[in-house]
């Protein structure tokens, strides 16, 4: 599935142009939600042993990326809204492994075996949206 941005207009600051007030808007804020409420349904399944080492790092890790889309939106600001989308990929990238290593010990049934594609495609779409807010030859010039 394409990324559905916001706007237009390719004079306009891509927070200006994917309606960055609007959060709720924006595909992967929505995808990261689903994926958190996936999450939350995922530990809820879990034994209190495994929920007692492993839940609330997970359940962190995955709030922590929808949230960081809202916070770096709020900010109304192109290089505000990069560092936190940074944060939100870091976030999504934890959750990753954390469902790789609940699933490579067998604790992931298949009911929740979606979710290891959901945040795949999560990270992908991240990427994206990083590189056009903060295209790459950006990073290229700050790095020199």
């Amino acid at each position: 599935m394409r990324m559905r941005w916001i706007g237009g207009g390719a004079s306009q600051s891509p927070s200006d142009r994917f309606g960055m007030t609007d959060y709720h808007k924006l595909e992967v804020w929505r995808l990261a939600s689903e994926l958190s409420d996936g999450v939350v349904q995922l530990v809820d399944r879990l034994g209190s042993r495994l929920r007692a080492s492993k839940a609330d790092q997970l359940l962190r890790a995955a709030d922590a990326i929808h949230e960081n889309i809202a916070e770096g939106c709020g900010f109304n600001s192109d290089p505000q809204l990069a560092k936190y989308l940074r944060q939100a990929r870091g976030s999504a990238d934890e959750t990753q492994d954390e469902l790789e290593t609940l699933a490579r010990r067998g604790f992931i049934t298949p009911e929740f075996e979606d979710l290891l594609a959901k945040n795949r495609t999560l990270c992908r779409k991240l990427s994206r949206f990083i590189e056009t807010v903060e295209p790459r030859k950006n990073h290229r010039k700050a790095a020199d």
